[in-house]
C-alpha cells in the first residue's frame, strides 16, 4: 500500500472501511459477495513498515450503522505494545 502522505519521515496512510460486493465464491457460482473491507479490499491491504520509519494510521469508519451482527470495534495489534492477552 502507498503511504497517503509522508512528511517528517513519517509515512502516513488513511484507510477506509466500506461495504462493498466482492466474488469470494467460485467465479463459476456467478455470486458476488457482500463484505465489509479496507480500502475496497478484502482481506485488507499490506503496510509495510521499518523499524526506522514512523508510520501512522487513520481508520475512516464509513460502514453502514444498520448491521446483522455485533461489530467488534477493536483493530487487533494496532496497539505500539499490545498489553498481554490474559496469559
Amino acid at each position: 500500500m502507498t503511504p497517503t502522505s509522508r512528511k517528517g519521515g513519517t509515512h502516513r496512510y488513511e484507510i477506509e472501511l466500506t461495504e462493498f460486493d466482492q466474488t469470494v465464491l467460485p467465479t463459476s457460482m456467478g455470486l458476488d459477495t457482500t463484505v465489509w473491507g479496507y480500502g475496497g479490499s478484502y482481506p485488507a491491504p499490506t503496510i509495510e513498515a521499518r523499524p526506522d520509519r514512523p508510520v501512522e494510521v487513520e481508520y475512516i469508519n464509513n460502514l453502514p450503522t444498520d448491521h446483522l451482527l455485533s461489530v467488534d470495534e477493536r483493530v487487533h495489534g494496532a496497539e505500539p505494545r499490545p498489553p498481554s492477552r490474559g496469559l
